[in-house]
């Protein structure tokens, strides 16, 4: 006969994997308290007492007479040898030590945890593993849902015991949900946080685990989310803000700069090769580039995790029988060294998946269209099966399943997807974005040489081959024939950020974009100047015309407006200037050959001649009216001459827009 006790949350007895059914609450409550105080024999006029305490002795210990009875009926005692409850005239004891008690398991796990001779439990399978079980036991509050409303004896023993075993199974985890992100096992840190909440949804510890876990898992949106939830729970049972350190972690998060402790060690390493060696392993490193530094240093470990290297390097140089696979959107340095020849270690570049495959992703997702629509979907994303995947989600929740129509919004970043990418490019250095803003301007591969030739702030070479490289190492560039380009969801993202960046300059000053990048290229083909027109030129004309209205009519209302301000008297009535678009010019200083950003104007008279385009940065030599290279005037000084010459104001410094038409 097999007698199985569930006390940690519901009350559920199991006899021979049936379950026993008990009269009443009190022959639930007399058996609890006996199992779990099974260490000493408990007088019968003391178990009366707890039970019954506003009765009489004489009708307490009736009661309890019956009770016990009752008992010994649903556990299957009479039947029982040896028997269950060791009972005399005097007192009563549980004696079933072949019986399960979740509560004894439950404790004895912890205990054998707590008593192991090391001084980190993470550093052994074994107290993991037992911390585990444990939590896996804990299915809810200790008797919860059991009730006597006649015994406040009775419920200060529940409740103390409630609340001991509580504290126990918040402790654990807490320390398994730190563990495993100290591992890069995110999911089960995840899991671990949540079960905390669930517990106790104040726990500001779990938040802060369980935003970690988001963050280094990838979802940072879910993380920044997390906090909030945090904040309102907190002010709801609490009224408090959270803590500093909450708060400290959510800034970093949303600034994607997560730290955290390496937990690997250079004398760990040997130990675990020591093991790889008599064992067959599979280790997985998830999201190495987590671990590389930002900005020009690409590829190199932040400080506190070179040991990590070490790892690599015995992997490839050492024997054993086991397999390292690394997963980064940035290749480590000194990878390359280790490759080729007869060395085991191999790269493999995950490309975008083939039409049938990413075609069969959407499907999946329950989609459903023309094939050419499926076609220009997957390729629209460069077959990337988490794009995918998302979209499929957008298609579904806002164009009811449209293929098509989604199609026709010609947008693709949004969401998770920006938010992923707006982590990358905050990783690269200046140097690095512009080159990444460049191949979005030249909307396809390009030469080296000629991706360098526009780097106009450029003070090395050398520093143009380090950020191309660091650039490739990140996996932002797609190489060719023809050169380097971005792939679509890249090229669209990028060239996204370069619109805002000219929106808003435009609106809000200074400009700076126009002194480093020209939004068209007078010696481009003419299918991609009209690529640059319709992608960049036309957005941000359309942004500008949305947020600052249409040029008045009766002047010239096919071409954008710019009124020229004074800083000084920005109510005085102002002239403007009408240009047909910005676009670049060629200078003809015969020192340099550049393309520069440029408004092409309808001719205005500024008293010696009419100027037929005004440079929006840089200098303008005075004795070449409308010819602009680096040397001479600033674009300060001109725009200030062009409103002196109109009568508008010779104190004019800045140029703000009113509206800009295509």
């Amino acid at each position: 006969m097999t007698l199985s006790l569930s006390l940690l949350g519901s009350f559920q007895i199991m006899l021979d994997d049936q379950p026993a059914i008990f009269a009443t609450d009190s022959a639930r409550a007399l058996l609890a308290y006996l199992a779990v105080e099974a260490d000493r024999p408990h007088r019968r006029e003391a178990l009366a007492g707890l039970l019954w305490p506003d009765q009489s002795d004489q009708k307490a210990r009736s009661n309890l007479s019956q009770t016990l009875v009752r008992l010994r009926r649903a556990i299957g005692d009479y039947q029982a040898h040896p028997p269950l409850l060791l009972i005399t005239a005097k007192t009563i004891q549980f004696k079933a030590t072949s019986a399960d008690l979740d509560v004894v398991r439950f404790q004895t796990l912890l205990a054998a945890v707590a008593s192991h001779p090391h001084p980190d439990p993470a550093n052994c399978p074994l107290c993991l593993e037992r911390l585990q079980q444990a939590v896996n036991l804990y299915r809810g509050s200790f008797l919860q849902g059991l009730f006597l409303a006649n015994s406040q004896s009775f419920e200060e023993w529940r409740l103390f015991k409630q609340e001991q075993l509580h504290r126990q199974a918040m402790e654990a985890l807490h320390s398994l949900a730190g563990y495993y992100e100290r591992y890069g096992l995110y999911e089960q840190a995840q899991t671990a946080a949540e079960r905390q909440l669930t517990l106790e949804p104040w726990r500001e510890e779990a938040h802060r685990q369980l935003m970690r876990a988001l963050a280094l898992s990838g979802q940072r949106s879910a993380a920044l989310a997390q906090y909030e939830q945090c904040r309102r729970i907190l002010a709801k049972e609490l009224a408090v803000e959270p803590a500093p350190e909450t708060t400290a972690l959510y800034e970093q998060i949303r600034a994607g700069i997560l730290t955290r402790e390496t937990g690997l060690q250079s004398s760990e390493v040997g130990l675990l090769f020591d093991y790889l060696r008599r064992q067959h392993c599979l280790l997985i490193l998830d999201n190495v580039e987590t671990i590389m530094q930002q900005g020009n240093r690409a590829g190199q470990y932040r400080p506190g995790y070179e040991v990590y290297s070490q790892l690599i390097q015995r992997f490839g140089e050492s024997e054993h029988q086991s397999c390292l696979l690394l997963t980064s959107r940035e290749r480590p340095q000194g990878l390359a060294r280790l490759a080729g020849g007869t060395s085991c270690i191999r790269f493999l570049h995950l490309a975008g998946l083939a039409e049938p495959a990413g075609q069969a992703i959407l499907q999946r997702q329950g989609l459903s269209g023309p094939v050419n629509a499926f076609e220009q979907l997957v390729g629209r994303y460069s077959g990337h099966p988490l794009a995918l995947k998302l979209i499929a989600q957008t298609i579904h929740q806002v164009f009811g399943g449209d293929i098509e129509a989604f199609l026709r919004e010609e947008t693709i970043i949004f969401d998770d997807i920006r938010d992923i990418l707006d982590q990358q490019f905050a990783r690269l250095s200046p140097l690095e974005q512009d080159i990444m803003l460049w191949l979005a301007i030249e909307r396809e591969a390009v030469s080296p040489q000629l991706l360098k030739s526009n780097l106009v702030k450029l003070e090395a070479g050398g520093l143009f081959l380090e950020a191309l490289r660091s650039l490739q190492r990140r996996s932002f560039l797609e190489q060719s024939a023809a050169g380097f380009t971005l792939q679509n969801v890249i090229m669209e993202y990028t060239t996204g950020r370069l619109i805002d960046q000219v929106y808003q300059e435009i609106t809000s000053g200074p400009i700076s974009i126009f002194q480093s990048h020209a939004l068209i290229k007078t010696q481009a083909k003419e299918y991609v100047r009209q690529s640059q027109v319709r992608l960049i030129l036309e957005p941000v004309t359309r942004r500008l015309v949305a947020n600052l209205g249409q040029p008045p009519g009766s002047l010239a209302p096919s071409y954008p407006a710019i009124p020229l301000m004074s800083a000084a008297w920005p109510s005085v009535r102002m002239g403007r200037l009408w240009p047909a678009a910005v676009g670049t010019r060629r200078c003809a200083c015969g020192r340099c050959r550049q393309d520069i950003s440029v408004l092409f104007c309808e001719g205005i008279p500024i008293g010696f001649g009419r100027l037929s385009f005004i440079p929006m940065a840089g200098c303008w030599p005075p004795a070449m009216l409308g010819k602009w290279c680096g040397y001479g005037m600033s674009a300060t000084s001109i725009l200030t001459r062009v409103c002196a010459a109109m009568s508008v104001a010779s104190q004019a410094t800045r140029v703000l827009p009113s509206a800009l038409m295509a």
